[in-house]
């Protein structure tokens, strides 16, 4: 039970690269789908 700040802290850490990424993602792929409409 000690460890639990450590590992909500690692686990806010990784997720908001990926995060980051999957909103990249998406937003690149509105952007594609606008330009074929």
């Amino acid at each position: 039970m000690k460890n639990m700040p450590l590992l909500s802290f690692v686990i806010l850490f990784v997720n908001k690269p990926l995060y980051t990424i999957l909103n990249r993602a998406l937003h690149a792929k509105q952007q594609y789908e606008n330009r074929l409409t």
